[in-house]
């Protein structure tokens, strides 16, 4: 599972009393006034993808992200296909 990182709903960070929801993946990336957002699929397959700042999501689905996007957004040119 992807969210690895993330805590259950009812677990809390301690230092900023913070709830997480376990998400899938992260779909896109886009930048707004120069913040980063990410739009999450989350775990709950009723909820639809939300558009969440980067702050609040885990670096572990942030480092898969990018594995194969840019900072930019952008596909990454070397990807060997699988598929």
């Amino acid at each position: 599972n992807q969210d690895v990182q993330q805590q259950n709903e009812n677990d809390t960070d301690d230092e900023t009393n913070d709830v997480w929801f376990p998400a899938k993946k992260i779909l896109k990336m886009k930048k707004l006034k120069g913040e980063r957002y990410y739009l999450v699929e989350w775990e709950d397959e009723t909820s639809k993808p939300t558009w969440v700042p980067e702050d609040q999501v885990s670096e572990y689905l942030k480092i898969q992200f990018h594995v194969r996007w840019t900072k930019e957004g952008k596909l990454r040119k070397n990807q060997k296909k699988n598929n």
